[in-house]
């Protein structure tokens, strides 16, 4: 997911209401060493006043410039050894303001975990998000 300025607000409020289901039994347990990289499979959108190298952008559908992606639709600067940003000092502004266990992050686990149940694979799936990475 991501937000332009003027709808930052708006999807504040919105996350404050998702439905309490969608919140993990203890919040406090969510960490990024215990998540498989799930945000870095989302679009990203670059905006003015980001600096991520040029080899990492991509353009959109629409012609906006967003980071790229490998052919399995993770973000091409993913660090697949070590699971984290490669460009950690120069990433775009979205991803910077996606906070570990902040409403983004909690929703897209939510997704995650529903995506899962859909396939009967519910008890996979929190493995995977609720688990430290290897």
């Amino acid at each position: 997911m991501f937000f332009i300025a003027g709808d930052r607000l708006r999807w504040e409020f919105a996350s404050k209401q998702r439905d309490a289901s969608m919140r993990p039994s203890n919040p406090l347990a969510v960490s990024c060493t215990r998540c498989p990289a799930i945000c870095c499979q989302l679009k990203v959108l670059v905006i003015a006043g980001d600096d991520p190298p040029a080899h990492f952008v991509d353009l959109d559908e629409d012609g906006q410039e967003i980071m790229a992606k490998s052919d399995d639709g993770w973000c091409i600067a993913l660090d697949r050894q070590r699971m984290c940003c490669s460009i950690y000092e120069r990433r775009p502004f979205v991803c910077r303001e996606f906070a570990m266990g902040g409403g983004d992050c909690l929703e897209e686990r939510a997704i995650w975990r529903r995506a899962a149940a859909s396939l009967g694979h519910a008890s996979s799936i929190d493995d995977a998000v609720d688990s430290p990475r290897k």
